[in-house]
């Protein structure tokens, strides 16, 4: 009998398990109302390459400049008080008090919720410089970090991961060939990097994709940029979504499933966004949003020159973008409210 009782009570939770899964919703096309504005900050010679924030009314800019650090908080952006001896690469964190920044001299930073302070300077005898490009991780003793070695003469490049288990950073893996590490995602229990590498001698630059399940590194997909335009990808929800020239992608199961394209004339291969209808498309002339059916833009630049960076800052109602206009010497962050 109680065997029986068993048996009923498994079949039940598999049963009601599976219809949670039969029932996901698919989710709602995203809206387009937004209000805009441009806020302009002045760092001259200089231009934002990295934003995170943990709401819209804490987020973190920073430039290629030692100690071009902005701060948002709600109201206007400010710069940060203290003076940082380092370039601002990466900004990642997982609260408003556990935020992580790297810089192109191996320097790695970290804020408390209260102050800026130095955590961990990577070198590798065998390289002169080291570039920290990007952070991700579930836990605090659980995060890692990718970025470029580079000899100081040369060429010859390499990707390398650090690993940070709470206490202190390790590095954990050089690459044995030609690569520059500049994104690591999460997707369930693996990460993904995402390379290029570059050849100056016959031009032929290859991007590829790693896959990370803690212990090894595998190749996913490598191509040359003669045969594809461009190869990135970006965490869109809770799902990774890679882009290959024109094509989007989901990875599951050692496969990659084509979701949709976007080919549309002067596309700025970069996307962002909540869900699959709910993406930010850069433009090569402004900001465009995909809601799963068509593409309109959103914003619109004065010159094809103008460009929004790789990185956005994306909460249910507010977005966060920084933009780089060379013609006129001027950086600016694009803010987006959604009407009430």
């Amino acid at each position: 009998m109680r065997a029986t009782i068993l048996i009923i009570s498994i079949l039940l939770i598999f049963l009601s398990l599976s219809c949670k899964h039969l029932t996901e919703p698919e989710p709602q096309p995203g809206r387009r109302d937004y209000v805009w504005s441009a806020d302009t900050i002045d760092i001259p010679f200089d231009s934002f390459v990295s934003i995170w924030g943990s709401s819209p009314t804490d987020v973190w800019a920073g430039g290629v400049q030692p100690s071009d650090l902005y701060h948002f908080t709600g109201v206007r952006w400010e710069k940060w008080k203290k003076y940082i001896n380092s370039t601002c690469e990466a900004l990642w964190g997982l609260s408003n008090t556990n935020i992580w920044m790297g810089g192109s001299d191996g320097t790695i930073w970290h804020f408390d919720g209260n102050q800026w302070k130095e955590n961990f300077v990577y070198k590798n005898k065998n390289y002169a410089y080291a570039t920290i490009t990007d952070f991700c991780g579930s836990t605090p003793n659980d995060i890692y970090a990718v970025g470029i070695l580079s000899p100081g003469v040369g060429d010859l490049q390499r990707g390398f991961i650090l690993h940070y288990d709470g206490y202190q950073w390790k590095e954990i893996y050089v690459a044995n060939s030609q690569s520059q590490f500049f994104r690591i995602k999460k997707q369930e229990n693996k990460y993904y990097i995402n390379s290029i590498a570059v050849n100056n001698a016959t031009g032929r630059d290859t991007i590829a994709f790693y896959e990370y399940n803690g212990k090894e590194l595998k190749n996913i997909f490598a191509k040359p940029l003669t045969e594809i335009t461009f190869g990135t990808f970006n965490t869109i929800g809770e799902k990774l979504y890679f882009l290959i020239s024109k094509d989007v992608y989901n990875y599951q199961n050692g496969s990659f499933i084509k979701k949709f394209s976007l080919d549309i004339p002067d596309f700025g291969y970069q996307i962002y966004g909540r869900s699959e209808k709910d993406l930010f498309v850069r433009m090569k002339n402004g900001l465009a949003h995909y809601n799963g059916t068509t593409i309109e833009y959103l914003y619109r630049f004065d010159s094809n020159w103008t460009s929004v960076s790789s990185q956005a800052a994306i909460f249910e109602k507010e977005v966060f973008f920084t933009v780089n206009d060379p013609i006129n010497n001027k950086d600016f962050i694009l803010h987006g409210k959604l009407k009430e």
